[in-house]
């Protein structure tokens, strides 16, 4: 300590390294006991996060993106993107790394699981609570009630816990015929909307089912004859609703029914997910294989992976503030909704790379700061307003080059035949926390001066002409950083013999000497001619002289 004192804390466990960060905070590698990090140093609190539990850590550098890399004595290397995402899975008090869905309720934040448990995290803490008691129970649908008590759907009932006792209700309409109770009691809930009246708005694999007071007040299919796969339900002002089913958007208003897939075909396709914001101007529709459509009051923009999306498949969208959340099948996406429509909009790409426990993304919920990602594979916690995006920009190599399908030493510059015209080039970016999510800009100087975006690190050029060229290559991050210069390699297809300039000069001096051969025999063969001619004019001459 500054006053010349010390502390004597015992870990239970070898130290093999330890080492202050940028920060001020101790990390303590320790024998098969991963490592910790104490904030400011001070090792007499609770480790502020603890890293690969059960082996021993022999060092710890972070890298120019601040990723983090840690050595171990038995299992090799390990690299960790970022400290703002962190994750949990049954190892953690999960009961079951699959969750279907994320509900903020009471405070809390609660995930559905692929069986009959709800589990409450607050903190680095797990509460499981048994929703459903019949067998393979499964947790699809979860929502916060106007008394935050949580609104719980099923493959079978629907339930709500307040926090002390969970309460199970059935499917209870009236037009149930009485052979059909035991089969008829069940819902089958996709999605659920709690209004300020406390009426439920149950989106199911068949209807539309409103409940109050605990009973169905109304079911589409059985009350008109409407049958719809309903995975989706919004608000839209006053009595109107808003439901994504899997033949595009319907429009709900006391009973009746409207297509709004006539109003433009893109809402013809299945909606998974709908949010709204700045008092319903804003609306954004996620679909599934078609990309997202964001509509407002006089414009509809269509987003899709053409525009940096990592998927078409939408499962889930959040806003938060002015960023709009788009949860894939293969990864998160972050936009500002200001710049949509704009040539400043730029989508962000969150995926395993950048810390996610999976890019199979089930649902997302959360707030400006935080963002709870639900998966296949376990639950992660972003840490947005912690997030530091990476600020050097990646470094670009040109690791191989190729000639009709013939490796070649890389090196600055080439000679070639004119015809060893098929070239491969290949580059890479360095960016482990982008990996994968890399888009390179390339030209060839000498065929043409614009630049192409491709996300391969391979190009090819088929049958190029003879002359001097240039390739250079960028690459680009998802945070729009590009390499400081491009990556250059150049090379020279030679012209055939042919069309050289000392062949060409030589057909040229051949040419001119034949040709001037051929000039001085015919004016030698001429004068032979004329002197034939003159002879035979003084013979004809003296023979007429003879005759007379």
């Amino acid at each position: 300590w500054p006053d010349g004192s010390y502390v004597a804390v015992n870990f239970g466990d070898r130290i093999f390294w330890i080492n202050l960060d940028q920060k001020g905070n101790l990390w303590v590698g320790k024998d098969k006991s991963g490592i910790s990090v104490y904030e400011d140093g001070n090792i007499q609190s609770e480790p502020l996060n603890e890293y690969l539990e059960g082996l021993s850590i022999s060092s710890m550098v972070i890298d120019n993106e601040g990723g983090r890399w840690f050595t171990t004595l038995e299992d090799g290397v390990f690299y960790l993107a970022s400290e703002s995402f962190y994750s949990f899975q049954v190892s953690d008090g999960l009961s079951s790394n699959k969750i279907n869905c994320l509900a903020i309720a009471g405070g809390k934040i609660v995930a559905g699981t692929n069986d009959p448990y709800i589990n409450i995290l607050q903190g680095n803490v797990i509460t499981k609570v048994k929703i459903s008691e019949t067998p393979n129970g499964v947790i699809y649908a979860l929502e916060e009630g106007i008394n935050e008590e949580l609104w719980i759907g099923t493959n079978d009932y629907l339930y709500s816990y307040d926090w002390l006792k969970v309460s199970r209700y059935e499917n209870n309409h009236k037009y149930y015929r009485t052979s059909d109770l035991n089969s008829r009691k069940i819902f089958n809930i996709k999605d659920i909307f709690s209004d300020d009246n406390g009426k439920l708005y149950l989106g199911e694999a068949t209807s539309l089912t409103i409940l109050e007071d605990g009973r169905v007040i109304y079911n589409s299919f059985l009350d008109d004859d409407i049958e719809l796969r309903v995975e989706a339900v919004a608000w839209n002002g006053g009595s109107k609703f808003l439901l994504g089913t899997t033949s595009g958007l319907w429009q709900f208003t006391a009973g009746k029914f409207e297509y709004m897939g006539a109003l433009d075909p893109l809402l013809k396709n299945r909606i998974t997910s709908i949010v709204t914001a700045n008092n319903d101007e804003i609306k954004v529709f996620g679909t599934k294989g078609f990309g997202v459509l964001v509509h407002t009051n006089d414009t509809a923009i269509y987003l899709n992976n053409s525009h940096g999306l990592t998927s078409n498949s939408v499962t889930s969208l959040l806003i938060t503030g002015n960023l709009l959340w788009i949860a894939t099948n293969n990864g998160l996406n972050c936009l500002d909704l200001t710049k949509v429509g704009t040539d400043e909009m730029k989508i962000v790409i969150f995926s395993k790379q950048h810390g996610l426990i999976s890019n199979e993304i089930n649902q997302i919920a959360g707030n400006q700061e935080l963002i709870y990602i639900a998966t296949n594979e376990g639950l992660t916690v972003f840490n947005y307003k912690d997030y530091k995006p990476v600020t050097e920009p990646p470094p670009i190599f040109i690791n191989g080059f190729s000639v009709i399908e013939e490796d070649m030493p890389v090196k600055s510059g080439y000679f070639f035949r004119h015809n060893q015209n098929f070239i491969s080039i290949r580059f890479t970016g360095i960016s482990f926390r982008d990996a994968g999510n890399l888009v390179y800009k390339y030209r060839l100087k000498g065929l043409g001066e614009d630049w192409i975006s491709t996300s391969n690190s391979q190009v090819e050029y088929a049958f190029l002409p003879p002359g001097e060229y240039q390739f250079e290559v960028i690459a680009v991050n998802s945070d729009g950083l590009q390499s400081s210069g491009p990556a250059i390699i150049s090379f020279v297809i030679l012209p055939p013999f042919w069309r050289t300039w000392w062949f060409i000069t030589l057909i040229v001096l051949v040419g001119s000497g034949l040709a001037l051969l051929f000039y001085s025999y015919r004016i030698k063969q001429i004068r032979r001619e004329a002197v034939l001619r003159n002879d035979i004019s003084w013979y004809r001459q003296q023979a007429l002289a003879r005759q007379m």
